[in-house]
Parts: C-alpha cells; structure tokens; sequence
C-alpha cells in the first residue's frame, strides 16, 4: 500500500510534513516498513521486531506519496495501528 499525503493541505504544519508513528502490532509474527535507496541500500523505518516505540517512524510529505516495502515475519492476520503527527 502507499502512504500518501496528498490530501493534506499546505502551510498547515512546519516543515510541510507529518510522521507517521507506529502504535502497535497484532499478529503472529513481526511487522517491519522499509525502502530502498538508488543504490539498492535498504533503509529500514519500522520494526516491531524489536519492539515498538520512539523509532518506528515514517515521515510523510505533504502533497507527496510514497511506497514502501510492509513485511512480515510470518504469514496470517495482523492488526496495525498507526499515529500521525505534525506541528
């Protein structure tokens, strides 16, 4: 899925970005959000593997969208909960 912030409107918060913050995880297995940079480097923003907390965070542009790798450690069905915050 894509994580859009398109339809957040300009000048309402510094920087003209929010985060996105991951809450919790229910699942069978752990849940982790990553990207690739131009060099194939993986860059990894959200693992539940390690717990969750203060780190697991993916900043959103306003007017921008982006794709992201979502994996899981095991197959089934998972239950996320995310936060989104902005100044």
């Amino acid at each position: 899925p894509g994580i859009a912030g398109d339809e957040i409107p300009e000048g309402v918060f510094a920087g003209e970005s929010v985060n996105l913050h991951l809450v919790s995880v229910n699942g069978p297995g752990s849940f982790a959000l990553y990207t690739f940079d131009a060099f194939g480097s993986p860059t990894l923003f959200m693992d539940s593997g390690d717990g969750v907390g203060g780190a697991d965070v993916f900043p959103v542009a306003v007017g921008g969208h982006s794709h992201a790798n979502w994996a899981f450690t095991a197959p089934g069905e998972y239950q996320l909960a995310f936060k989104v915050a902005g100044i």
